[in-house]
């Protein structure tokens, strides 16, 4: 069964492992050696037990902790989006791994050929997106009915209005370079959810213009409104400093 380990996930840094019982695989690594040994030790794991490190962009809260990272450690992501040597990768082109499936799918970020991944084994599919102002239209065709998603939920478009922050930065986060708000988050998943599907698990959740609390009910009650069921779909949100599995 596919699983995951959110180490972290927001602007302060970002590493999580998606696994099963044959293979362990770490998508960005932009937190400090405790935090990835820390997870490491909860699945009873090594460094040397990773089987490759998946970025799906170059800025630093994706990219800070690589200097912790062995350089015999196998790394991919697109041409040109990370600055440091990785196995090159196309996108919405499935990329064979220990009996995984991994298809980079496009994202829309102010960072160069950002991406998301979705992992899929034994019949079961895993969509991670996050760092994204809208999801392309062919990415959501390889999303959908994912049995586990792990996407953005950013903010709360109110609270970032009334944030203090200055206009330039309110414009960039809500555009179509930015990121997610927590509606937007309910509306494709709303479009993205299926039969299979069994978990959500809402991402690089804003600390100061969000609330995992209102997240969780705009999508929880935004999707049981538009007449999906949810009694057996878990929803969760992943936290800065808290790991969170699914």
């Amino acid at each position: 069964m596919i699983r995951f380990l959110s180490l972290g996930s927001g602007s302060k840094g970002n590493a999580v492992f998606v696994y099963d019982e044959t293979a362990l695989f770490l998508v960005d690594m932009g937190l400090g050696k405790e935090r990835l040994l820390h997870g490491l030790e909860r699945m009873g794991k090594a460094i040397g037990d990773i089987d490759g490190v998946f970025f799906t962009h170059n800025h630093s809260d994706h990219t800070a902790g690589v200097p912790f990272l062995p350089v015999s450690l196998k790394r991919y992501s697109l041409w040109g989006t990370v600055p440091f040597e990785h196995e090159v990768l196309s996108s919405y082109r499935p990329f064979a791994i220990k009996g995984w499936n991994v298809t980079p799918i496009r994202t829309s970020h102010d960072a160069p050929w950002s991406t998301g991944y979705v992992f899929e084994k034994g019949g079961e599919r895993l969509s991670y997106l996050t760092d994204s102002g809208i999801i392309p239209a062919k990415s959501l065709v390889y999303m959908k009915n994912s049995d586990i998603f792990f996407i953005e939920c950013n903010h709360d478009v109110e609270l970032l209005k009334e944030s203090g922050r200055p206009e330039s930065l309110i414009a960039r986060i809500r555009s179509e370079k930015g990121h997610l708000s927590n509606e937007q988050c309910r509306d494709y998943l709303a479009r993205l959810v299926g039969p299979s599907t069994r978990e959500i698990c809402l991402a690089h959740l804003s600390e100061e213009c969000n609330d995992p609390y209102l997240a969780l009910a705009v999508v929880k009650e935004g999707l049981a409104d538009k007449g999906i069921d949810m009694s057996k779909i878990e929803v969760k949100a992943a936290s800065q400093w808290e790991e969170v599995e699914g």
